[in-house]
């Protein structure tokens, strides 16, 4: 894309780039609103969901899963989901089974609701965000490698949000009181 097409794309964008890519396909879903979405789902069509309890193994049957054993009980079943992010690389405790992520410390800022001022996904060189169906916006910061002790989170969020408000016409709509 060119510098027209991105303006009118993102209008609220400041020193647009010359060029940049653009995939109609990239988006980005709200986790927390997509797993309620689906937990609320597998209950309409009859499925159990538990939380505040710890899956300690499975047990199998021709290969197949046959049922979830927890701290609370062993449970049939048919069909397991694990979703716990990026604790998935460990596997699950007495299982060979390790699935290789290259997860890295990194920060994620979420802002209280704004004004609707982006429309995509944007990934720049320092820091990549979106904002959300409630306005709220949501900022990622991988750019700086893995954490260090040493860095205050506060600061860290401050800074990401300042990388933001350059970038676009959010100067006046962020209230930056540091510390």
């Amino acid at each position: 894309m060119n510098k027209n097409e991105i303006k009118s794309l993102e209008p609220n964008l400041k020193d647009i780039p010359k060029e940049a890519i653009f995939t109609s396909l990239e988006g980005a879903a709200e986790a927390d609103r997509v797993a309620l979405e689906m937990l609320n789902d597998l209950s309409k069509k009859g499925g159990k969901v538990l939380s505040g309890c710890t899956v300690s193994g499975l047990k199998f049957k021709k290969a197949s899963v046959s049922a979830v054993q927890t701290n609370i009980g062993e449970m049939p079943c048919d069909m397991v989901a694990i979703a716990t992010g990026a604790a998935t690389q460990n596997g699950l405790e007495g299982f060979e089974w390790r699935l290789p992520m290259q997860n890295k410390k990194g920060l994620i800022v979420q802002t209280a609701p704004l004004p609707q001022l982006i429309n995509h996904v944007l990934m720049t060189n320092d820091v990549h965000f979106k904002q959300n169906s409630d306005g709220s916006f949501t900022a990622g910061e991988i750019y700086s490698g893995d954490l260090k002790k040493s860095v205050v989170p506060l600061d860290l969020a401050y800074d990401v949000l300042s990388r933001i408000s350059k970038k676009t016409q959010l100067i006046r709509k962020f209230n930056f009181n540091q510390h």
